[in-house]
């Protein structure tokens, strides 16, 4: 665990529902005055969708020790069956009584309205759309390729396969990076799909790999072994094909 986590979990909430992240502050302490202060009038349900939503935010706690977090951020979903209905509800008792607030309190939710609007839209602007560009130039590279082409190709694993879980290349594959990572039987997969008379392709984009964000990479070994072990063409830019070494 780095402290790294506890930024990323803040970030990660916030480009999930700014809004939710916005109002946390305020509608825990509704949370609170409701569980510990009011709590013979909460309803059956009420205790429920609490308790329900406390296990929510252990989860996501607990996954902040997880060293894989920064690359894997989707983990915290996990608690989002937990936290969601919880955070609908902090939001209607919000609304419930915003009708009483005072001008202060009126402009200041105006005021993080408009943070949360500037936020998504600087996260789309400066990272989601530069990304879906990014993907879209890489998808017209590599589309020219055989119809019965292997990828070792990383952060691009999910373009392939949605190529070929859609039809466009029903036969392209993918050695897939992270859980599904070959480890030391890398060499052997790439051999069977070789002999098999499958081109496999292979991008050493730094970028598609996450190198340095785990405190050990299982996939740059096997990159190393490419290029120890294999013949590279080059393709374009980092992308090359494989063959044997003679």
């Amino acid at each position: 665990m780095t402290i790294r986590n506890l930024w990323l979990l803040v970030a990660y909430a916030f480009l999930c529902s700014s809004v939710a992240t916005l109002i946390i502050p305020v509608a825990w302490r509704r949370i609170y005055s409701k569980l510990f202060l009011e709590q013979p009038k909460l309803a059956e349900a009420q205790r429920v969708m609490i308790l329900i939503g406390f296990f929510g935010l252990l989860s996501v706690l607990v996954l902040i020790g997880n060293h894989d977090l920064a690359v894997n951020p989707r983990y915290l979903l996990t608690g989002l069956i937990g936290l969601a209905p919880l955070c609908g509800w902090w939001l209607s008792e919000w609304m419930k009584q915003a009708v009483q607030w005072r001008e202060w309190k009126l402009a200041a939710l105006v005021v993080l309205t408009l943070i949360s609007l500037s936020g998504t839209g600087i996260y789309l602007q400066t990272v989601q759309w530069p990304q879906t560009e990014a993907a879209r130039v890489y998808a017209a590279t590599i589309s020219a390729l055989p119809d019965n082409a292997v990828f070792i190709v990383g952060r691009r694993t999910p373009l392939v396969n949605f190529y070929h879980q859609t039809g466009a290349r029903p036969n392209w594959q993918a050695i897939p990076f992270g859980a599904g990572w070959p480890d030391d039987g890398l060499e052997a997969v790439i051999d069977s799909h070789l002999a098999e008379g499958q081109p496999v392709y292979v991008d050493f984009d730094e970028k598609l790999w996450n190198e340095g964000m785990r405190d050990h990479s299982r996939e740059a070994a096997g990159l190393g072994m490419i290029r120890q072990h294999c013949q590279l063409e080059l393709v374009k830019d980092s992308l090359y094909r494989l063959s044997k070494k003679q």
